[in-house]
């Protein structure tokens, strides 16, 4: 249901086109029905790395999306002991984490795998008017994108040792193009704002601040009077487009939740809240950059071509004022949910399983918390709440066997009520998200007996031993709960 992080992973069948097949129907849900219809695409992979557009239409034909074969080597070319190993995370944490080894990789793909689509940011903006051509087009581009990210993550297991060194070389010799290169912003910018887990929500907004800010820093200092303006304002439309697509997103799936169960406008609150927060912090990063130029550093002096890398900026100026905080750069959460539900209905012992190692409890309460709703660790509490309490509405309970026994379910759920207010006191949980967790508690239940209800009909149809057949007496569910 639920935000998750969407990425592209080694899998590539089942990590590149289901992340781009997401994302694609994120879009579509905001064009017409209609045209969404007759514009039905599948995405399939064949050898040689050429990605091919389905297309039902009236003719069922494959269509290449490139025409020419990315020269890049495969795994199987090359020799095993002669492959760099890098020993770090693959996803996600290769763009936060984004090393020197990083720089390198991107660079030598840019010159021998990469074509690029000269892109300006007036190419990724989609609106509700959009023809059928438009579509296909940014169908295409994304496509695009997740094709360059599969092939430059793929060249860390197929570049060895020699070939990078010999390239740093080059690099040390001619340097790099001045040029910002806007469609590897876009790639990368798209790569985080596809969708996030609470647990990744301040890392994802750290990356996408230090970004715009080191791009931002670089621009106001390489360019002036009319490239200047022009670039700037390709960056902030990139980044504002990226920006309300990844707040819209958090808000709207975590505040549905809530919504859904009665509370009216909690996404717009999350929303104003997030807003908010990124404000803050990009404000945050420029003031840091103000007050210390100096804020990269490479291991090579030689190495200069590295302060044009844009991933490589941002990536110091999150290392370095985090240590000038006293904090260690990490990122990695827990983020792995494991429910096996039963007739228990345990919600508070999941809730505090999937808190643990991603909300700590300290310093919880922003000091500017009376300027909107929600802090951000309200926000990724609520995002880990939702997600857990979620999963106990999507369960199936086709064999319920509680035979009429509801008064004790009912004690049963006001102890489960009383262990998450005790959760959400210790890790100093806003005001507001207290109120609201407590106020859709019973709304809650009323679906989650529903549920119940639902696989009590089940029973009905397939009559087996010591299944429950009568639905769940609410009355005295609620008398028991209130005691």
């Amino acid at each position: 249901m639920f935000v998750g992080r969407i990425g592209f992973q080694q899998n590539f069948q089942t990590g590149f086109l289901s992340g781009q097949q997401k994302t694609l129907s994120r879009l579509q849900q905001s064009i017409q029905q209609s045209k969404v219809q007759n514009n039905k695409d599948t995405f399939t992979q064949s050898s040689h790395h050429t990605i091919y557009l389905e297309t039902d239409k009236g003719v069922n034909r494959l269509t290449p999306l490139t025409t020419e074969p990315i020269p890049c080597r495969l795994l199987s070319e090359v020799h095993p002991e002669s492959v760099i190993k890098f020993d770090k995370p693959s996803g996600f944490a290769q763009h936060y984490n984004y090393s020197e080894e990083d720089a390198l990789i991107y660079q030598y793909y840019k010159k021998n795998c990469y074509k690029s689509w000269n892109v300006t940011s007036d190419k990724f903006v989609m609106t509700e008017d959009a023809t059928e051509e438009e579509i296909k087009n940014y169908t295409l581009k994304m496509v695009e994108v997740g094709m360059n990210q599969f092939v430059r993550d793929s060249l860390k297991d197929t570049v060895t040792k020699e070939e990078l060194e010999n390239f740093r070389q080059e690099l040390i010799k001619n340097g790099v193009d001045d040029e910002i290169d806007w469609w590897e912003v876009n790639c990368d910018s798209a790569y985080v704002t596809m969708g996030t887990s609470p647990e990744y929500l301040e890392q994802d907004i750290d990356y996408i601040c230090s970004r715009y800010v080191a791009l931002k820093n670089r621009i106001e200092n390489q360019y002036t009077g009319e490239e200047k303006e022009k670039n700037m304002q390709i960056l902030n439309e990139i980044y504002n487009n990226k920006r309300e697509d990844f707040v819209s997103y958090y808000a709207k799936d975590v505040g549905s939740f809530f919504e859904n169960l009665g509370q009216s406008g909690v996404s717009e609150d999350m929303k104003n809240s997030l807003n908010a927060i990124i404000d803050q912090k990009i404000a945050e990063y420029e003031d840091y950059i103000a007050k210390n130029e100096n804020f990269a550093s490479i291991s090579n002096e030689e190495d200069t071509w590295l302060y044009q890398d844009d991933a490589f900026m941002a990536a110091q100026l999150r290392k370095s004022m985090a240590a000038s905080k006293g904090i260690t750069e990490n990122i990695d959460a827990k983020s792995k949910y494991d429910y096996h539900h039963s007739n228990r209905f345990d919600f508070s012992e999941y809730l505090q399983n999937n808190v643990k190692g991603n909300i700590t409890g300290e310093n919880l309460t922003n000091k500017t918390e009376k300027e909107f709703s929600y802090s951000l660790e309200d926000l990724k509490f609520a995002g880990i709440y939702a997600n857990t309490m979620q999963s106990y509405l999507d369960a199936s309970y086709w064999g319920y066997g509680n035979k009429n026994n509801d008064t004790a379910l009912g004690k049963q759920f006001a102890q489960e009520f009383r262990n998450i207010k005790n959760i959400t006191s210790k890790l100093n949980v806003g005001e507001n998200l207290k109120k609201t967790i407590e106020k859709t508690f019973r709304p809650f239940l009323n679906k989650l007996m529903d549920k119940i209800d639902k696989g009590i009909e089940e029973n009905r149809k397939d009559p087996l031993f010591n299944l429950r057949f009568s639905y769940i007496n609410r009355i005295a569910v609620f008398n028991a709960f209130s005691v």
